[in-house]
């Protein structure tokens, strides 16, 4: 309900950080699905804030004769300059390892890079994205962007709850598909095959265009809640399925013991989850045991057959 306006001017080393200390920064609370407590934390990262103006001050087009613009509201801070991306878009340094190859303004960044403003490897725009999902909130945003300026919105609220449950719940989950997820919710009109990866993982609901965050995340977690706790008896199950395995047919590969398990595995289980599983049942096995039996390989490396031998005295 309030307009204030303030103006900065060089140096910008002292007066970026003069910036952030105007920026309306009390903690939030989000509630996820699974705890009567509440996650607590301030609406912005100082390190996502100071990236971002840092990022306009060293990149800008200054043949614009534009002045950056910060814009506060009450969920969200919103950053214009002058000039669009120079070097590719900011979903590539987002999701992939790009690194800028070139610089509109090649002296000031290295300048700014020298004492600390921004970041030395290039990988600046990724590190807010992965600040952002680790806070549960929604990514970063340069949808407003066009060939004239660069408009880059931080959100201090969550948007939809589903997706900030989602995030505490799966914290596995690929970047590319928590971009997805932040569109879903933005609604963002997403590709068809992202669509169709959301929807297979049990990620987002409804029809296209008209997507929406799961809201099953709890009966998700009460499932995972549920195997956690009779874990260490599917531990034991799945050992001595193995021993029976190599007991009628003498020896196996590791991958055709690995399949023995991951068929078994819960699909409320990551297939990383359940590779990962896999592999440490069959570890377990090999150093500990069960049933007074173990397993030994005949060989290193791919194509070792395994067989059970009964641990020493």
């Amino acid at each position: 309900g309030e307009r204030a306006v303030k103006a900065f001017h060089p140096p910008y080393l002292l007066t970026s950080s003069e910036l952030l200390r105007q920026v309306r920064n009390d903690n939030i609370k989000l509630f996820p699905a699974t705890s009567l407590i509440p996650v607590e934390l301030p609406k912005y990262e100082i390190r996502v804030v100071l990236e971002a103006l840092h990022n306009c001050i060293a990149h800008q087009d200054y043949e614009c004769v534009e002045r950056i613009v910060v814009d506060e509201t009450s969920n969200q801070l919103r950053f214009q300059s002058g000039g669009a991306f120079f070097d590719g878009e900011a979903t590539e340094y987002a999701l992939t390892s790009k690194v800028p190859t070139k610089y509109r303004n090649p002296w000031l960044v290295n300048a700014m890079r020298s004492i600390g403003m921004i970041d030395s490897a290039g990988f600046g725009i990724r590190e807010m994205f992965e600040q952002q999902r680790r806070r549960f909130l929604p990514l970063p945003e340069y949808e407003k962007s066009n060939d004239r300026q660069v408009v880059l919105t931080i959100y201090g609220q969550a948007i939809d709850e589903n997706y900030s449950r989602l995030l505490m719940e799966r914290a596995d989950l690929p970047i590319e598909q928590v971009v997805w997820l932040d569109r879903v919710q933005k609604h963002v009109v997403i590709e068809a095959t992202q669509a169709a990866t959301l929807k297979r993982a049990g990620l987002i609901e409804g029809r296209k265009p008209n997507w929406h965050v799961s809201a099953l995340v709890a009966s998700l977690t009460d499932r995972r809640v549920e195997y956690t706790r009779t874990r260490g008896l599917d531990d034991l199950h799945f050992k001595r399925l193995v021993v029976q395995h190599l007991k009628k047919f003498d020896s196996a590969t590791g991958d055709e013991l690995r399949k023995l398990v991951l068929d078994k595995l819960p699909d409320v289980l990551t297939d990383a989850q359940r590779r990962s599983k896999a592999t440490n049942l069959l570890t377990a096995l090999r150093v500990r045991g069960v049933d007074g039996l173990t397993i030994v390989a005949d060989r290193r490396g791919a194509g070792a057959r395994w067989r059970l031998v009964k641990e020493s005295a």
